[in-house]
This record gives C-alpha cells, sequence and structure tokens, in this order.
C-alpha cells in the first residue's frame, strides 16, 4: 500500500531525479525488474514514488555492471548472502573485463554491507571533502572537561546536504556539504573529539567514505570498506538552529581574507582583545590603540565590537576563498563571518566587555 504522504512523481520527474530514460523505466518494468507504484488504469499513466528512487539507482547500476535481465530478476529476489554469491558469479564470467566489473561489485557489496549495518540512515561523501570540513570546524570544539556536551563536533543530514557544528558556547562554527548521496533517513549524532584525529588521518588518500547511524545512535564512518566507530546519539548538545534563528539581521561587509588577516598580523602582539570598527570607511582593527585598516565598505551606522583576538583570528583562519562577509547588527550580539566553497562556512563570534582604560 502507498503511504497517505509519499510523494508520486510521473514517469518524467523520476527519470529526471534518478537520471535514468524513460525508455529505460519501461523497460525496467516489462521485465519485472522495477514496476511503477501505480499505473492509471484510464489513462496508462506511470506513477513513482520518492522512496524508490534508491531501487532505480540499484537496478541501473547492476545493469551498468552488465548482469543479464534473468540473472538480475535473481539477485532482486534474494537475501544479501545470496547476493553476494551472485555477484562474485557473473565477475568470475568475465574475465577480459574483470578489473571493471569487480569494481562495481565491490561498491554494491559495501551498499549490501551499508544497508545491513545502518538501515536507512547513512551518507556517502568525498573523503578528502569530509576531512577539511573536520578541520575547519574543529577549532571551536568546547572542552569536554567543562562541558562533555560541547566536546563534539555535531554533525546531521538535512535536504540532501550534510551539515557540521561545533561550538564552546563563545562561539558556533557551521559548515554545510553537498553528500555524494544520502539516505533516506536523517543522521543526527556527534563526532567524539577523541576519534577526531584518527577520523582525519585514515581519511587522508582515502577513496570512499559513507557514514551511518545504527538505531542505537552509534555514529559509523567506513573508510575505503574498514569501519570506525566515531560517535554516537550526542545528547545534550545545544540548539544551535535556534541561536542561529534569534539573530538579528545586520549590515554585511565584504574584504579581502588576505588583508583581514594582514591587519590582524599588524597589530600589537600580547593584547588579548580587539575592536572591529565599522564605519563609512570601511572596516577597521583596534588593538591597544592602535587602529589598522583592512578595507571593504560597510553599508550600516558605525559600529565597533569588541571581540577575543584568538577567537576572531582562528575564525578568520578557518574561511575558505579570497573574501570573508562580515555581519554584524549590533555591539551586544554576535559577529557572524562566511565563506563560500564546495560548501558554505560560517562562525559566529560573542562579543567581550572593552578592556578598561589605562
Amino acid at each position: 500500500m502507498l503511504s497517505g504522504v509519499e510523494q508520486l512523481l510521473t514517469i518524467g520527474e523520476f527519470a529526471q531525479r534518478c537520471g535514468l530514460s524513460r525508455s529505460a523505466l519501461r523497460f525496467y518494468a516489462q521485465n519485472g525488474l522495477l514496476q511503477p507504484r501505480i499505473v492509471d488504469e484510464q489513462t496508462g499513466y506511470r506513477y513513482y514514488a520518492m522512496s524508490q528512487l534508491s531501487e532505480a539507482l540499484l537496478v541501473s547500476r547492476l545493469r551498468a555492471a552488465e548482469m543479464p535481465v534473468a540473472m538480475l530478476r535473481e539477485y532482486l529476489a534474494c537475501t544479501a548472502p545470496a547476493q553476494k554469491e551472485i555477484l562474485d558469479r557473473h565477475s568470475n564470467s568475465f574475465q577480459e573485463r574483470a578489473r571493471a566489473v569487480n569494481d562495481m561489485v565491490l561498491e554494491l557489496r559495501d551498499d549490501l554491507d551499508r544497508a545491513s549495518r545502518a538501515g536507512d540512515q547513512w551518507c556517502a561523501l568525498t573523503p578528502g571533502e569530509f576531512a577539511a570540513a573536520l578541520d575547519q570546524v574543529s577549532f571551536a570544539v568546547g572542552d569536554p572537561t567543562q562541558r562533555v556536551e560541547l566536546g563534539v563536533i555535531w554533525l546531521e543530514t538535512r535536504e540532501m546536504s550534510l551539515r557540521l557544528v561545533a561550538t564552546d558556547s563563545f562561539r558556533l562554527a557551521v559548515r554545510d556539504l553537498v553528500p555524494d548521496d544520502v539516505g533516506p533517513s536523517a543522521i543526527r549524532g556527534a563526532i567524539d573529539a577523541g576519534a577526531l584525529q584518527d577520523l582525519i588521518a585514515g581519511l587522508r588518500g582515502a577513496r570512499s567514505l559513507v557514514l551511518s547511524q545504527n538505531s542505537d545512535g552509534f555514529l559509523n564512518a567506513s573508510v575505503d570498506y574498514q569501519s570506525l566507530e566515531i560517535g554516537g546519539a550526542g545528547e545534550g548538545f545545544p540548539d544551535y538552529e535556534r541561536i542561529l534563528a534569534e539573530l538579528p539581521l545586520g549590515d554585511q561587509a565584504v574584504v579581502e581574507r588576505s588583508e583581514l588577516e594582514g591587519a590582524l598580523a599588524r597589530l600589537p602582539s600580547g593584547t588579548a582583545e580587539v575592536a572591529l570598527r565599522l564605519d563609512s570607511d570601511g572596516l577597521a582593527l583596534e588593538s591597544n590603540g592602535v587602529v589598522v585598516s583592512a578595507g571593504g565598505t560597510w553599508p550600516g551606522s558605525e559600529l565597533t565590537i569588541w571581540l577575543d583576538r584568538n577567537f576572531m583570528t582562528e575564525a578568520v583562519h578557518a574561511t575558505v576563498g579570497p573574501d570573508v562577509t562580515i555581519e554584524a547588527a549590533d555591539a551586544l550580539q554576535p559577529v557572524t563571518l562566511r565563506s563560500a566553497d564546495t560548501g558554505t562556512f560560517s562562525v559566529l563570534t560573542m562579543p567581550i566587555r572593552p578592556p578598561n582604560p589605562v
């Protein structure tokens, strides 16, 4: 039976979503490989369910491995152990093309292992991109000896994206990635800080990565088919979405990242605070009475916000790309730094009290 809330797609819409032609879908239906969820008896129109996308992709990949229809039908009717035997038998029948076929079989075997391990909660990513994202937000991870729930990197899949979040309650780092593929059920958990360096080291030079979560909430990383437990459900992690939603809208200044880093480097050493000055002349930084221009333009009212110098320096260094967008609304509200590359990256830094005058 079709769920009353499940979305139906026409054959054209379904073909576009799964990257197959209409003729291929009709061929699959004629051979009993992938039937439409509903066929209108009067018009003959075919309708597919969103939940069939993964099945369509599986059938497409098996055909790409040149599996005959009869064998493919047998494969779909079997359980995982029998499916693995069928894949091996098919591979052995192609001695001259063994390498290409075996590569596809390895991927399919991994799919079966992933399904038995984590059900619908999984996400496939480029290993190097994920490692870079972990590095990017890790500076904002809290001290677990002070607040254990902050000594993690929060991870969740949402709307065909993967989000990483870290906070020590003084700053909040958010990084969004576009995965290669995402399972139908969301992952929501936390990577333990203690597992972070081993995970990043394992991702260097890796070819494949699948993140998954089991029914008990445990997070797993399958790196080149080798499994590593990296975290759990992350209970107690702050409601960062509420924090983002409650931020007032501010004005924005776009400055060159190199200019901003240079301005920070030219400030007097040994000072713990830095004033972010925003006015008609653009952006400037001040510390211990020394003011250094960082360029850019500021469309809003004149504004001065005091920040922890180390926090701001770490936030700027974590950005990616030639430009940094700085958003601010008030001297008592967080300052937001943003950059964009293959994903998006934002850092919120809380203001501090101005230093006492000498």
